[in-house]
């Protein structure tokens, strides 16, 4: 049995963009799904002094842009026992003056 690999449709600023610090940006719109079923969810892999991951209340995630750096942010959903391997994307980011 051969374990599915899950997709999810996300619009967060493309990897290797140029943030400019104190700005927002969203990263995913509230209920965001893998093809799995799973909720995708959002976390600061590398630079937390950098970027901060903001869970807002409607569901949705935004990345804050807080010092001038780099940082990585990655996309992540769980396995799925037997069908689905793991969900994970990351995505690099400069923050600029």
């Amino acid at each position: 049995l051969i374990r599915g690999i899950p997709t999810a449709t996300l619009n967060p600023p493309a990897t290797g963009s140029s943030l400019v610090r104190g700005q927002y940006y969203r990263l995913a719109s509230a209920g965001t799904l893998t093809s799995a079923g799973y909720p995708v969810k959002w976390r600061v892999a590398l630079g937390a002094k950098r970027c901060k991951v903001l869970k807002q209340a409607d569901g949705s995630y935004l990345l804050r842009a807080k010092k001038v750096g780099r940082c990585n942010v990655r996309a992540y959903s769980p396995a799925v026992a037997g069908q689905w391997v793991k969900y994970k994307k990351l995505y690099r980011y400069t923050v600029g003056r």
